[in-house]
């Protein structure tokens, strides 16, 4: 059925279930990709991969020509540039597909299944097929897979579940996409099939900074090799208290070159990599590097860009506190990052750190309902002491952090969180609001006991702390320090299991 305005045809749609007995072999090469033939090395499958339509991967003929690549998330559209995008000329003197059929599978292998020369992946699971006649234009084409996020994500579990026990502790999973040329528009002077271009796009990232990234499979954060172009590579290699980059080929300035030399002091010791990749910047590829660290109630995101032309760096660390009253994290520049030659370096870390978490203080004030908000908000308005400003927040408060103590009260319960605040939860109308939070996370509210028209906050370092409930006032009655019990005996207050007095009462 033929539809109007369209590149593409859709003619059939497999959704298949069944284990393949037959392994997959992936070699070594920088685009994750191989074709089953090529015309020598300048017209290599590489050239499907580099953002250049004006390059292209071709074979000779048209008959049993199949590619196939890796991608490491789930995929939602295909976008395809076929024949020699380099000239019309070019374009129609060589073959361009007619017609393909584009399949997705599921791939896991065991991590010790590597050799010199590349990967196997002994469990493969074929997820989706489908077969596309295209038109003949020199223009780009969506192809748009019939198997969504979760359906992929399931197949490669099931993947994974087709090793045995003890490979699945180590297992690497993947998926494949393989495209088979099934008929072609003929060249008119040479029998060569030629594409110039395949973007992968994948499932909720089309408008993404992050998805400009061609990543890397982290698969061993000591050492992580990541290609630059089809003949150049980085390493970035774990020496006891630093990364360094260097290269195998290419660029030899750069070789063995330290990547943090400038900047000692920026990266934590201890920071891993979790995500490496290049991207490609208008000086040509660059490699991106994320790194994470952590210690007790923070962890660190390091962003990195690094420049393998002039082996200079750019970086920004992002602080992140596990308090719910800093929500925002703190953000600091390397040495080298106001550096005139890593400008666009520079905007494209910080086009980048929204999506791994990084949002400012100003956004709380154009949406004051947001409950994530609750506690910065509640800090930012309410004093030491006196009367307090609240706010209210439909359903129930978050318990994301261990309870320390609850006590009910009417239709009002009050909770204390280890390592948080306190909060009223108002069961009837079903919601709650912050109503007391420490200076810090480390002087948490550990007891709470409710006496007359008083509710007092036993705190683990800034000693009591009390609320009127009918007025909403907090004060700071003279007390010890570190209050674990409260209780009522006879009509006087005890904490930690002695008599006091307030006039604050």
């Amino acid at each position: 059925m033929k539809i109007a305005n369209s590149a593409i045809f859709f003619l059939s749609f497999v959704f298949l279930a069944p284990i393949c007995a037959e392994s997959v072999f992936m070699p070594d090469s920088a685009c994750n990709c191989e074709a089953s033939s090529s015309l020598g090395e300048k017209y290599s499958a590489y050239n499907m991969f580099d953002e250049d339509i004006s390059t292209c991967w071709a074979a000779k003929g048209s008959k049993n020509l199949k590619l196939n690549f890796l991608v490491h998330s789930p995929l939602e559209t295909l976008k395809i540039y076929t024949g020699y995008g380099k000239s019309k000329k070019l374009y129609f003197e060589n073959n361009r597909p007619k017609k393909i059929r584009v399949s997705l599978s599921a791939l896991a292998g065991w991590k010790d299944e590597v050799t010199e020369t590349g990967r196997a992946y002994s469990s493969v699971l074929p997820v989706w097929s489908g077969v596309f006649k295209l038109k003949d234009k020199m223009k780009w084409r969506k192809i748009k897979l019939k198997a969504n996020k979760s359906k992929q994500s399931e197949a490669l579990k099931k993947a994974v579940e087709g090793l045995s026990e003890e490979q699945r502790k180590g297992a690497i999973k993947t998926f494949m996409v393989t495209i088979e040329l099934l008929d072609v528009y003929k060249g008119s002077k040479y029998n060569d099939t030629c594409i110039s271009e395949i973007e992968p796009v994948f499932s909720g990232r089309a408008k993404s900074f992050k998805s400009k990234i061609r990543m890397t499979k982290v698969e061993n954060p000591e050492f992580v090799k990541v290609p630059v172009n089809e003949k150049t590579f980085v390493e970035i290699s774990k020496n006891e208290d630093e990364y360094l980059f260097s290269f195998k080929a290419g660029n030899s300035k750069c070789v063995n070159k330290s990547f943090i030399e400038e900047d000692y002091d920026f990266f934590a010791p201890y920071s891993t990599p979790v995500e490496a990749g290049s991207v490609k910047l208008s000086k040509g590829r660059s490699v991106f590097l994320a790194a994470e660290s952590a210690s007790s109630g923070a962890w660190e995101t390091i962003l990195s860009v690094f420049n393998p032309e002039i082996c200079k760096a750019a970086a920004i660390k992002l602080s992140f506190s596990v308090s719910l009253i800093h929500p925002f994290p703190h953000i600091e520049y390397s040495s080298a990052f106001e550096k005139s030659v890593l400008k666009e370096e520079k905007d494209f870390l910080l086009s980048l750190a929204p999506e791994y978490g990084y949002e400012t203080p100003e956004k709380p004030a154009k949406d004051i309902s947001d409950r994530q908000y609750a506690w910065y908000l509640w800090k930012k308005e309410n004093p030491s002491e006196g009367p307090l400003k609240l706010r209210w927040y439909p359903g129930a408060p978050d318990e994301d952090n261990l309870k320390e103590a609850e006590i009910k009260n009417g239709k009002m319960i009050y909770t204390a969180c280890f390592k948080g605040g306190v909060t009223q939860f108002d069961i009837k109308k079903n919601r709650f609001r912050p109503i007391y939070h420490a200076e810090t996370s480390l002087t948490w509210p550990v007891s709470l006991l409710i006496w007359k028209n008083y509710l007092f906050i036993g705190t683990n370092g800034e000693g009591l702390k009390t609320i009127n409930l009918k007025t909403m006032t907090l004060k700071n009655p003279p007390s010890e320090k570190h209050i674990q019990q409260m209780e009522i005996r006879n009509k006087k207050l005890y904490i930690n299991g002695k008599s006091t007095k307030f006039k604050a009462f």
